[in-house]
């Protein structure tokens, strides 16, 4: 989600499979780099997940300390969790 354009891409086309389940998680410093790419990527990351959740699937975000990793397989363990629950 730290694309340039991907917003608009994924806005724009409809998804390939029908999914259920989105799982988005970033780290509350990221917004804070100084570039500006990175900086976008919660903004965006929160509108990936509205996307996902207005196309029907059940969609969860998750705003953790630190940076993108921090606490990396806490993470993904929440994410496994929330996807198969």
């Amino acid at each position: 989600m730290w694309y340039d354009g991907w917003l608009d891409f994924a806005r724009s086309h409809p998804l390939t499979a029908e999914i259920t389940h989105a799982y988005f998680s970033v780290g509350a410093k990221e917004k804070k780099t100084r570039n500006a790419r990175m900086a976008a990527v919660e903004d965006c990351t929160r509108a990936m997940k509205d996307l996902f959740a207005d196309r029907g699937a059940e969609s969860c975000f998750e705003l953790n300390p630190g940076n993108h990793f921090v606490d990396a397989d806490l993470r993904m363990a929440k994410a496994i969790r929330f996807l198969t629950e």
